[in-house]
């Protein structure tokens, strides 16, 4: 059952439109978040920092990944994702979730943001 799962995900994600994967990136980095916040608050550490890490990581691909010649939002955008890895990172080190809680409400909000802007943008 489990390869089953993964090879749909693994489709999932091949065949997904661009906008699409920046929404599905999203969705697991908040994931990894939440799951790696409430291990902090269990004092379940060494999971709390894995999670946090593949949190990270996709903080660092989306900010890669910003076109730098969408202008003010792109640098809005870097601006954010900036902030976001140092309260991940921050957490990790302390073993404080609070400042986890900072990173899910700036990528709760952007997350909201982008699917709204799927949501009403012309097909």
């Amino acid at each position: 059952m489990m390869q089953a799962c993964g090879a749909y995900r693994n489709t999932q994600v091949r065949t997904a439109r661009p906008e699409t994967l920046v929404t599905l990136l999203y969705s697991a980095c908040i994931r990894f978040m939440r799951t790696g916040r409430e291990a902090l608050e269990q004092g379940r550490h060494e999971e709390a920092g894995r999670m946090l890490i593949r949190a990270q990581d996709i903080v660092v691909e989306l900010r890669a990944s910003l076109n730098a010649e969408a202008g003010e939002i792109a640098g809005n955008l870097s601006s954010l994702y900036e902030y976001v890895q140092d309260r991940l990172v921050t957490a990790n080190i302390k073993k404080n979730a609070g400042p986890v809680d900072a990173a899910l409400r700036v990528m709760e909000g952007i997350c909201e943001a982008w699917i709204e802007a799927l949501r009403v943008a012309p097909k």
